[in-house]
């Protein structure tokens, strides 16, 4: 898998050294409904959502700044992510889409990072998605581009069942927060004050306990309705995750200070017998003495 971090669109634009410098990209993202090529950028069981960003660190730093340099002009690329073994090999195959997400997303290459080992990273920006029409190659049979088809989901009445839906999303996003320790400060602070559901879905699903494959399965719905309960059935199962991971660290926690205190206590036990000048093979006293403590109900 590729190295990467998940950061918030916030927390990359204020890391970023290197910017696009042209100011209108956000213009150019493609409209609903609308065919266009793109170059096409692939993720090895890796999944960016739209109004997510993510930086891939797995690249050597002049081929970074080389693949900057490429898409300038562009801005936009074409996100899949490959659910194959081998990449390289299938990369040079006619089978190449049938290992590629049916549905991708389209981004914006908004900068270069430097992270906190000196490593570069590329930053992509997760905006629309888009079903994969068609693969091409350059003549020089090195680039790929894809013929990608914009879309949106189905529409839904927003009756009460739905909107309890969506503040059940809510509600499960808020206690993940507070339990991830994995979510950024910024994602945190977005999650937190939006009432956007399709933004807060798009914000979470990055850091649910899911596979390559389950994650696909969330960006490729377009039914707001089934998308969301299947993230909140895994918040749900996350959130008692961590409430158990908690409870186990807390109760490891309390048994390691137990441990010291009675280590402490032999020890002092020893220093007091050295100091009065009792013999080694004296034993027996300081065995009972140790029961004594083990019986004792020692505070937290």
């Amino acid at each position: 898998m590729l190295p990467s971090k998940q950061h918030s669109i916030q927390e990359l634009n204020n890391m970023a050294i290197k910017k696009n410098e042209d100011k209108n990209s956000t213009k150019t993202v493609g409209k609903l409904g609308e065919t266009c090529e793109l170059p096409l950028f692939i993720l090895p069981k890796m999944t960016i959502f739209p109004d997510t960003s993510i930086a891939i660190t797995s690249l050597t730093n002049s081929r970074i700044t080389e693949l900057a340099q490429a898409h300038k002009q562009y801005s936009r690329v074409a996100i899949v992510t490959y659910l194959g073994n081998d990449l390289e090999k299938d990369k040079n195959s006619k089978n190449l889409k049938k290992h590629l997400s049916a549905v991708g997303t389209e981004a914006l290459i908004i900068g270069i990072v430097k992270l906190e080992r000196g490593e570069l990273g590329i930053v992509f920006q997760g905006k629309k998605r888009f079903l994969l029409k068609k693969i091409m190659k350059d003549k020089e049979n090195k680039n790929l581009s894809a013929s990608v088809q914009f879309c949106s989901d189905k529409p839904v009445k927003m009756s009460t069942s739905f909107k309890a839906v969506q503040e059940s999303l809510k509600t499960f996003a808020l206690k993940a927060v507070r339990l991830n320790s994995n979510i950024p400060q910024e994602t945190a602070a977005l999650l937190s004050s939006t009432e956007d559901f399709d933004l807060m879905a798009n914000l979470i699903a990055p850091f649910l306990s899911l596979s390559a494959e389950e994650k696909v399965e969330i960006l490729s719905s377009f039914d707001r309705r089934a998308r969301f309960m299947k993230i909140i059935k895994q918040l749900s199962q996350d959130v008692k995750l961590f409430k158990l991971s908690s409870k186990i660290q807390k109760g490891v926690q309390g048994d390691l200070q137990e441990n010291i205190r009675r280590n402490f206590l032999y020890e002092q036990i020893a220093a007091i017998k050295k100091e009065l000048g009792e013999p080694d093979d004296e034993t027996d006293e300081i065995d009972e003495v140790h029961k004594a403590i083990d019986q004792l109900n020692l505070p937290e």
